[in-house]
């Protein structure tokens, strides 16, 4: 087996340590540093509960007032959060700082302060997401400057940059999937058990931060099957399965043990996750009767308003790069199988399949990195005029990137939240979050012109910039 293709040399080292610090630094100059939905709400309070209380039980809605926060009632009388909470704990050391820096501040800044840092904390990992990609490229037999590319496409051409703003869990959870993927990978072509150990992990913390990670095994079983086949003998085959699954299947049983543990010490029951009342398979059931998986699937494809290639236009190569890419390598079917996997679960479970008022289609961002990676192999067909592939890959790339940055420039939530049907912000294009990101543009300027810039450079009232002009 030739292992040469997986040595990542030191100055692929250096240029993906720059990548990740050029991608980190724009996405925190970039962001609004502030959180804006229940689910990230919900997040950051259990970090501060764990900081300030030593507890993951929230508090009363008396106490904390009519924040929003996605939370159910344990056995004990005790509130505890629905989501994930690996992201809450990876989250403490930016609470902290947050709570440092604000000691230089007067009391009301405290919290203003924790939720900045935290905000934050998205930034750098999508960022590493990047950085995966880019690793991810160079072991698939790219050319560096290919891979590079590939990385900075999905870096800023992409719903990955929007999302780094935010303080949901998609950005983690994708993070996640692709060192799962990325590690498998690398496994199957190097025999290394570690590799394997990693991808186990990695599919144990994914889960820990959303339990949909889930969805990723049957993709991911699917690949490690087909490379089975490719061993010649049944001794070789056993031999290599048995050592598979023993790197793969114990750290992530570990985690996953440990995560039971920690639900049944909240719910008293060791197959409730806050989401399923103790019944996993009923619950799923219970919400594929709302479900409705052609217009979920249209929506996923051609909706205007969730529209996976309107929000991610260099995707769009996908169609052109994975034939290249499947005549090369069996990475195709495990990229597929990801690609596929989530749309297909949300389709046939979800009724709110759109994810709610979200930038572009959210339960499936985490798709993102396996429809940008055959971008590569487009860049690279030999049977295309190369005017042909670099042309059009500039050109998706330019759209892409000022899809992305009509979010730096406008908070959407304007539109999203305001008296426009929801209804026909998914359907119909013209009131669509896309083209209504360009027309409230001069309106924010004009607000901006008209603001009391006076009030706010004379110090007499503190306040924060952090959702745009509102006129």
């Amino acid at each position: 087996m030739n292992t040469d293709t997986m040595l990542v040399n030191r100055s692929d080292i250096r240029l993906a340590l720059a990548l990740f610090c050029l991608l980190t630094c724009l996405y925190s100059l970039t962001s609004g540093a502030h959180i804006d939905s229940a689910d990230g709400e919900t997040v950051y309070l259990v970090t501060e509960g764990l900081i300030e209380r030593g507890t993951f039980a929230q508090l009363e809605p008396e106490q904390l007032g009519d924040s929003p926060r996605a939370v159910v009632r344990a056995h004990n009388g005790n509130l505890y959060a629905v989501t994930g909470p690996l992201q809450s704990l990876l989250t403490v050391p930016f609470y902290l700082t947050g709570s440092w820096v604000a000691r230089a501040f007067p009391p009301p800044f405290y919290t203003y302060l924790t939720r900045f840092f935290v905000a934050l904390f998205n930034s750098p990992v999508c960022a590493a997401t990047a950085v995966l990609l880019y690793l991810f490229s160079v072991d698939m037999g790219y050319r560096r400057r290919t891979s590079l590319f590939v990385a900075l496409t999905y870096g800023l051409a992409t719903v990955a940059w929007p999302y780094a703003h935010t303080f949901f869990a998609e950005t983690l959870h994708t993070f996640w999937l692709v060192l799962a993927a990325w590690a498998a990978h690398r496994y199957t072509h190097t025999g290394r058990w570690s590799w394997m150990a990693m991808t186990g992990v990695a599919m144990g913390l994914g889960v820990a931060t959303k339990y949909v990670m889930v969805v990723a095994g049957p993709a991911l079983t699917l690949y490690l099957l087909l490379e089975l086949r490719q061993r010649n003998g049944w001794r070789a085959r056993c031999r290599w399965a048995g050592r598979t699954v023993l790197a793969g299947g114990l750290p992530f049983l570990l985690i996953i043990g440990a995560l039971v543990m920690f639900n049944y010490a909240r719910f008293g029951n060791l197959l409730e996750t806050g989401y399923t009342s103790g019944d996993p398979g009923g619950a799923v059931g219970a919400w594929a009767t709302t479900a409705t998986p052609l217009v979920s699937w249209y929506g996923y494809l051609f909706s205007s308003g969730k529209g996976f290639f309107f929000f991610s236009p260099p995707a769009l190569l996908v169609l052109w790069g994975m034939p290249a890419l499947a005549r090369r390598r069996n990475e195709t079917w495990l990229l597929l199988a990801l690609a596929a996997a989530y749309p297909l679960f949300y389709g046939l479970v979800k009724g709110r399949w759109f994810g709610g008022a979200n930038w572009g289609p959210r339960y499936i961002v985490c798709i993102t990195p396996f429809l940008i990676l055959p971008l590569g192999a487009f860049l690279e067909r030999r049977d295309v005029a190369r005017w042909l592939r670099v042309g059009s890959a500039t050109l998706l790339f330019t759209l892409g990137f000022w899809v992305q940055m009509s979010t730096v420039f406008v908070n959407y939530n304007i539109h999203l939240f305001s008296d426009v049907p929801f209804e026909r912000q998914l359907f119909h294009p013209t009131d669509s979050t896309l083209s209504a990101q360009w027309r409230l543009w001069s309106r924010q300027v004009k607000a901006w012109r008209q603001y009391d810039h006076a009030l706010r450079a004379s110090g007499e009232q503190f306040y924060v910039i952090d959702g745009g002009f509102h006129d």
